[in-house]
């Protein structure tokens, strides 16, 4: 979608640009300007995905009479307002934030009740500002800790033993502490995903020469799931594959980066370790967990999630199920399908049954969807694959490589079917 130059013009809130709207050219007013800007700057900030932002602000500001135009990318947004020569280009502001998923909520809520005339777009401008100023919804002790569970949980649904997920847990805990240290200063979280991935890989590596039956490559993978980028890998290609072309690709160039950045650490920290304590001797892995402890590390992870995504914690009873259905889905489509193309599968049910939520319950479909598609997002085989490279296996790191594209492109398939089968009222 394209948009005309931009030019120069009032800001929304400068004075010329109150008053009546033109109707003919489809212009707003100041009230009702403000809060389609705000709507999309939040929207924006929370990681709202381009193909769900455009259609958001659009049909909001026709409810509004008013046309518009979006354009958008993980770092830039543009909205124009208007027809023809009168349209006005506004290159806005952004400041990305964390995923919120309460926040989403809160933005729906306003955005309903401002089409549907029961709000004033100035009220809702207020509402909104009010929704983007308010303190996190849970403690720093809280998402710390969650951290820890996430981290424990994926280091059983990847095979690991009780050593494994115990250490798992508490160097999530140190990734926690990490990410709320550097987050206190902004230049800081640039360092966030190395410093992290080296903490980690010199534990395990330290941890290792005490523990030679521990699957070092097991701990550093769980403690570092929170960071793999997965999600956004499964993001960008949605975004590409609903021609949000721009975005799609800015949004994978961030994914590559992240791996890299993560690589980095990994190495460094690995590297450290073996020259303090000498490599550890390949012997038989240590004793597992049993087979249904897979059910409670799904139902823990995505109960951690939910915190680490801001959820009210009144949708645990949403998002619990969604991640069990995933899981379920995607197992079995494993067996049917083989393990590549079995998250196509979760990806279908998961979309399904978040796409029926949405429309049962008039909430956004973001809600169990997001905590639902982690279970089956490909981080973890993209870092099998770097970790690959890192030991200069390269057939390997390539082979694996193309395995977590085709898992990333079997779950857009699954999620792109699954709105084509169920489409849901709300575009969030």
């Amino acid at each position: 979608m394209s948009t005309p130059p931009a030019r120069e013009h009032p800001a929304p809130d400068d004075p010329e640009v109150d008053g009546s709207a033109d109707a003919a050219e489809g212009l707003p007013d100041r009230p009702r300007f403000a809060f389609l800007v705000r709507l999309a700057q939040l929207l924006h900030g929370y990681g709202t995905p381009a193909h769900r932002l455009d259609e958001t602000v659009i049909r909001c500001a026709a409810s509004l009479g008013v046309v518009a135009e979006v354009f958008s990318t993980p770092t830039l947004l543009m909205a124009a307002f208007g027809r023809g020569h009168a349209q006005r280009t506004h290159l806005l502001p952004t400041h990305v934030r964390d995923i919120d998923l309460g926040a989403l909520v809160e933005l729906d809520l306003v955005r309903d009740d401002v089409e549907a005339g029961r709000c004033s777009p100035r009220e809702g401008t207020r509402r909104l500002d009010a929704i983007a100023d308010a303190p996190p919804r849970y403690g720093a002790a809280l998402t710390v800790a969650s951290y820890g569970v996430a981290s424990a949980g994926a280091a059983t649904l990847f095979g690991g033993g009780p050593r494994e997920t115990g250490l798992s847990l508490a160097l999530g805990v140190v990734t926690g502490l990490v990410a709320l240290a550097l987050g206190r200063r902004s230049t800081a979280t640039r360092i966030f995903e190395p410093t992290a991935a080296f903490v980690a890989a010199l534990s395990a590596g330290l941890a290792a020469a005490a523990w030679p039956d521990l699957r070092p490559q097991v701990v550093v993978l769980s403690a570092l799931i929170v960071i793999v980028p997965g999600l956004s890998l499964t993001l960008g290609l949605t975004e590409m594959a609903t021609r949000h072309l721009m975005s799609g690709t800015t949004r994978l160039a961030g994914v590559v980066t992240v791996f890299l950045t993560v690589g980095l650490g990994v190495a460094l920290g690995s590297e450290l370790a073996a020259s303090l304590v000498g490599r550890g001797a390949s012997l038989d892995a240590g004793p597992r967990l049993p087979v249904w402890s897979v059910w409670p590390a799904v139902a823990l992870s995505s109960g951690a999630f939910l915190v680490l995504f801001q959820g009210r914690p009144r949708d645990v009873v949403w998002v619990l199920p969604a991640a069990l259905l995933a899981f379920v889905g995607a197992r079995t489509g494993a067996l049917l399908l083989g393990p590549e193309l079995g998250g196509f599968v979760g990806a279908l049910a998961i979309g399904l049954g978040s796409n029926v939520y949405a429309h049962a319950l008039d909430r956004p479909a973001s809600v169990p969807l997001l905590p639902g598609i982690l279970m089956l997002v490909p981080g973890s085989i993209g870092y099998r694959s770097l970790a690959s490279f890192l030991a200069d296996d390269v057939v390997s790191g390539v082979e694996t490589a193309f395995r977590m594209a085709l898992v990333a492109v079997s779950l857009v398939g699954g999620l792109l079917l699954a709105n084509v089968l169920f489409t849901p009222r709300r575009s969030l």
